[in-house]
């Protein structure tokens, strides 16, 4: 009678990497009947007897066998080695063990790949698949828990195709929200008025960035896996915005803010494409700005003739100015034998009190164009020096004066808050109805009369501090009704000889 590989297993309560141990290392005799291995009472006798076991058969008797078909021997190293491994079975042998692991308690067969395993849920699907690490190390990894093997098929072509397209990514539980109020805190906040020339923030800039996380990106996608983010959930997020009511501009805002921070986790290797991109975006509605005419204009200097706002509003009509920069003059900028004026300052937020209260400062300006000298009105600069004097007074009145040296302040010497100058300019042109136009518009106005006066679009560029002269015309320059009719007196003049009166 012979005994099977797996029988003798049984008998001697060993595993299957054990036995092929003994068999390698001459241990026990076996007989080769074709491409298998079998075993006789005699020889498992005989292995128990060699480690000091008590034999497991009381019967001794010979083993008639026909030599031309079992050959019973005991072989040398090499010769077992060659035929053999533990990884390399006969193929009948395997297709015994594959028939007889349905049987058995083993919790896994790594045979394929996919490959069943057994386990608390049952027995499933595992994927397994290689990867290049940071090192350049190679590094096995699997991925269980599918019921059908087509679906960790799947998976493992997927898997497969990005890994060869290099768009594979580290699973990762790291979320939206835990993202990117770690870009805004590493790349923004921490340089917000650090006085470093090279990566500097406006206080509005932080404010910005910091609302829109905090009101409209958290809320909506925050719960969601950095590397579970695609272009649906951004999608849903703009409509749900615009539900709510923002306008379009604010969403493209929103916008720009969520997809630095994505081009972010590209580059960090944390997603392989940013979902922003192809996102349709709400079209946005250009603001047309609004400029008073002549006649307005002189109405609006006749209504703040006396007020305390009378200055930055007439310097914002004259230069064509921003709100605060009008505001962030001093008189050491003003060189009055040259009717200049060096715009190098304004007045803005330079940070919140952590209460949702701004805080107003002098600052400097955003851009390098914003920096400049422009000429001012003769008028305007004896404004000025009258405005130095009463300073001077004000100066010997009041005890705890702070010198600013602003040509704009209240009587202690402090600047003016840009809001409260915005609001007492709205009441002026309401008492005296005019257009309800911005303070801003005050700068497109100055531009606008430049323009139809015929001064070089470049000059009116370069004073109003613009990067471009595209920005100048296509946003500043308004066709006013004397102007109309310029293209046509020049085309008479030149056409019919005689200049054609307008009307």
């Amino acid at each position: 009678m012979f005994y099977t590989t797996k029988a003798v297993q049984d008998i001697l309560k060993i595993g299957r990497t054990s036995m092929y141990q003994l068999l390698r290392e001459r241990k026990i005799d076996f007989c080769r009947y074709g491409n298998e291995y079998r075993f006789t009472k005699q020889q498992i006798n005989a292995y128990l007897k060699s480690v000091g076991l008590p034999p497991v058969f009381e019967t001794d008797s010979a083993l008639q066998t026909d030599s031309s078909v079992v050959e019973c021997y005991h072989q040398p190293d090499s010769t077992l080695k060659t035929e053999y491994s533990d990884n390399d079975a006969s193929p009948s042998a395997e297709r015994k063990e594959e028939a007889e692991m349905k049987n058995t308690n083993k919790t896994y067969s790594k045979r394929g790949n996919p490959f069943k395993r057994k386990g608390k849920k049952g027995i499933t699907w595992v994927a397994m698949y290689f990867i290049t690490d940071s090192e350049g190390k190679r590094k096995q990894k699997y991925k269980g828990g599918f019921q059908t093997k087509a679906e960790a098929q799947m998976f493992l072509d997927d898997i497969r195709a990005k890994i060869a397209n290099h768009t594979y990514r580290e699973p990762s539980k790291i979320t939206v929200k835990e993202y990117i109020e770690k870009w805004f805190e590493d790349n923004y906040k921490r340089y917000e008025n650090n006085g470093n020339n090279q990566r500097q923030y406006s206080s509005n800039t932080i404010y910005q960035y910091e609302n829109d996380i905090r009101r409209n990106i958290v809320p909506y996608i925050g719960g969601i896996l950095l590397q579970a983010l695609n272009r649906q959930h951004v999608k849903k997020l703009y409509d749900d915005l615009l539900e709510r009511g923002l306008s379009a501009n604010s969403i493209r805002l929103t916008n720009s803010v969520l997809s630095k921070a994505l081009n972010e986790a590209v580059y960090d290797g944390l997603i392989a494409i940013n979902p922003c991109k192809g996102v349709r975006k709400p079209k946005i509605t250009h603001y047309a700005a609004k400029v008073f005419d002549k006649e307005e204009t002189i109405r609006l200097m006749n209504a703040i003739k006396g007020t305390s706002v009378e200055l930055p509003i007439l310097i914002a009509l004259s230069l064509g100015l921003r709100r605060g920069e009008a505001l962030g003059i001093r008189f050491s900028d003003c060189d009055f034998r040259n009717n200049t004026i060096h715009i190098q300052r304004q007045v803005t937020m330079v940070k919140h009190d952590g209460q949702g209260c701004e805080v107003y400062g002098l600052a400097p300006l955003k851009t390098e164009k914003s920096n400049r000298i422009i000429g001012a009105p003769p008028t305007l600069m004896g404004m000025v020096k009258k405005r130095w004097v009463q300073v001077a007074k004000d100066k010997r009145k009041c005890e705890n004066y702070q010198d600013m040296d602003l040509v704009c302040c209240h009587e202690d010497g402090t600047f003016l808050n840009p809001k409260s100058v915005y609001r007492q300019y709205r009441r002026i042109i309401a008492r005296a109805g005019l257009p309800a136009n911005r303070f801003h518009d005050l700068r497109g106005t100055q531009i606008t009369m430049a323009y139809a006066q015929g001064a070089p679009l470049k000059y009116i560029s370069e004073n109003a501090g613009h990067s471009t002269i595209n920005m100048t015309a296509n946003t500043y320059c308004q066709v006013t009704p004397e102007s109309r009719h310029v293209c046509a007196d020049i085309m008479q003049s030149v056409l019919f000889g005689t200049q054609a009166a307008t009307t």
